[in-house]
């Protein structure tokens, strides 16, 4: 597992989203350049080698151990920050209906 998903699941499980935020941003940023590089190599292998005697996913695209292990690393963490998300967002919502019926208890006590 590369430094950079092992830094965003250390970041995850101490709850500093802040930087597992950054991290993840980091990791998505070289997935994309990584796939964008790819995409450019079968581009420019069509158009120069039109035969298509160069086999560009069996050079360009072997994904190594680590690659997914990485990609499994950030489906939890995903799935990690959803359910944190949820609960956070469940427990807003309890504290709002919480507010709402003290405020409507307080209203029907000045109306007596």
């Amino acid at each position: 597992m590369s430094e950079a998903a092992q830094k965003f699941i250390n970041d995850l499980n101490k709850k500093d989203f802040v930087s597992a935020d950054k991290g993840f941003q980091d990791l998505l940023n070289t997935k994309l350049k990584d796939n964008l590089d790819q995409a450019k190599i079968r581009l420019s292998t069509s158009i120069f080698n039109p035969a298509g005697d160069v086999d560009v996913d069996a050079t360009a695209s072997n994904e190594t151990e680590d690659e997914v292990v990485d990609q499994e690393a950030e489906a939890a963490a995903d799935e990690v920050v959803d359910q944190e998300a949820e609960a956070a967002a469940d427990e807003v919502e309890s504290e709002v209906e919480a507010a709402d019926e003290i405020e409507l208890d307080d209203e029907e006590k000045s109306s007596d």
